[in-house]
């Protein structure tokens, strides 16, 4: 995965499984899953919070104010997938 600016390539990472869906939120929180996981990362591109999960997204999309994002799962057993982004990083 590699993020660009206009000019320069913010942050650029390879996961050990395919990307199956990212989003990006207005303030740069950047949120990416993959097979096994969904990863969250701050503006800054640290990684604040990593999630084991199977299922297999179709949509993901960021709350206006960046608190939180809600992941689409077709097949999830459970209910829909509603994710808040840790306190701090919004």
């Amino acid at each position: 995965l590699r993020v660009e600016s206009r000019s320069r390539t913010l942050f650029e990472n390879k996961f050990d499984d395919a990307i199956q869906l990212c989003a990006m939120s207005p303030n740069g929180t950047l949120a990416v899953f993959t097979k096994s996981k969904l990863y969250v990362y701050d503006p800054m591109f640290e990684n604040i919070y990593t999630f084991q999960t199977q299922d297999l997204p179709t949509a993901l999309a960021f709350a206006g104010d960046n608190r939180q994002f809600a992941a689409g799962c077709p097949y999830r057993r459970r209910r829909a997938g509603r994710y808040r982004v840790p306190d701090g990083y919004t």
